[in-house]
Parts: structure tokens; C-alpha cells; sequence
């Protein structure tokens, strides 16, 4: 999280008025020198270590289609548990079965569109 001030000046004529705007922001990137902000916050994946059932919690902040990815470590696709779902603003929990993996380490990648927003390491062990 970060905090964002501004400052805007109004002249007329010779009085000149100044505005503080102070407005909490998250953000999750930085691209071309600009940080961008995230739709996504308090991501939690568990249990980690994961067997069959691996728990999903976050917020989002506005009205959001996302997809939540378990990728193997080379970022192969190894099960698709959401596909564009459309979220509304707020807190969701989710519960996927995995199914049967081999006990690795993976990625479980959350995208917006094609970009990802949020990766976490898990390991599922079978």
C-alpha cells in the first residue's frame, strides 16, 4: 500500500488557493516508470504445503474477470481452476480440488485478461 498526495494551485487573479488530495492506493507493478494499480489485494493460498484441496482468499476492488492458474515451475498450464470468472468488488474465498499432481513446487498464477496480476509458489505434495 502507499499513500499518494497532491497538491493542486488555483490561481485567480491575484488569490491563489491550494488543495491537498491524499487518496491510499495498491499497487502491484511498475510499467514504463509508472506504477500501476493492482485490482487484487490480500491474497492468501492454503494450506501450503497443499494436498488435494487448496483454499483461495482476496479482495478486489472493483467488478474484475480473472482467471487463477496452477502452472508447474517451467509455467506449463497443469490445471485451470477459474477461466475468466467474473468477481464483483469485494472478498471471496474459494475452495479447488487439485486433483492428482505429482509432489512438486508450482505457481498458482492469477490473471486479468493475459496479464498477470499475482503469482504465488505452492507446493502440492500427493
Amino acid at each position: 500500500n502507499m499513500v499518494a498526495k497532491a497538491t493542486i494551485q488555483l490561481r485567480q487573479g491575484s488569490s491563489v488557493y491550494n488543495t491537498v488530495l491524499t487518496q491510499q492506493i495498491h499497487f502491484n507493478e511498475i510499467s514504463n516508470g509508472c506504477l500501476q494499480q493492482s485490482v487484487l489485494s490480500g491474497f492468501k493460498a492454503y494450506p501450503n504445503p497443499a494436498g488435494q484441496q487448496l483454499n483461495v482468499e482476496f479482495s478486489v476492488a472493483e467488478e474484475s474477470k480473472l482467471s487463477i492458474v496452477l502452472t508447474d515451475m517451467n509455467g506449463n498450464t497443469v490445471k485451470t481452476l477459474t477461466n475468466e470468472k467474473l468477481y464483483q468488488a469485494g472478498k471471496h474465498r474459494n475452495s479447488f480440488t487439485i486433483g492428482k499432481t505429482t509432489s512438486a513446487f508450482y505457481t498458482l498464477v492469477v490473471k486479468q485478461g493475459d496479464k498477470v496480476i499475482k503469482s504465488e509458489k505452492i507446493f502440492i505434495e500427493n
